[in-house]
């Protein structure tokens, strides 16, 4: 039996995919968090918003959980799938108005926990772009360190909800 041997950087490929969908599954987690803890002010304005800010949370955990926990080949397109609609409800909430509920047609605030949790569901976006087209080792690397600190900020910012 031959052995192949793979030279340094296509060793440490795996390493970095592995890291970088860890990185994006805390992303999606900490996007998760936020949504979970706006969705009582936003039960508190109507129920189906309130609900939509749960499912988001849902999908964005099961998301989280595929990208670290599973070996799934469609947790990157799901990455992508489930956050790309989250941002381009929240570009058109606070542009236009969703047309829609109480205040339809009335464009909201933007808030620093929305904006952040945005930029985190871009991050998500990208990152998994990345990975799913085989970007080279430093990109990925700092798709992770992207996904990373912006998890850990917009978590912070999240966790000041609690109440709300």
């Amino acid at each position: 039996m031959s052995t192949v041997h793979l030279p340094a950087s296509a060793r440490r490929q795996p390493d970095i995919a592995l890291r970088l969908r860890g990185s994006l599954g805390l992303a999606s987690a900490s996007a998760a968090l936020i949504h979970v803890m706006v969705a009582s002010h936003h039960f508190s304005e109507w129920w189906l918003f309130g609900t939509g800010f749960v499912v988001m949370a849902v999908l964005q955990l099961l998301t989280a959980i595929a990208l670290e926990r599973t070996r799934w080949g469609l947790a990157l397109p799901a990455a992508v799938v489930v956050n790309v609609p989250i941002v381009v409800l929240w570009v058109w909430s606070r542009t236009l108005g969703l047309p829609f509920g109480p205040e339809a047609g009335e464009a909201e605030a933007v808030g620093i926990a929305d904006a952040l949790c945005t930029l985190t569901e871009l991050v998500i976006v990208g990152g998994a772009l990345a990975l799913h087209r085989g970007a080279d080792e430093s990109r990925l690397a700092r798709w992770s360190t992207a996904a990373v600190a912006i998890a850990l900020a917009g978590a912070a910012t999240g966790f000041g909800h609690v109440g709300h």
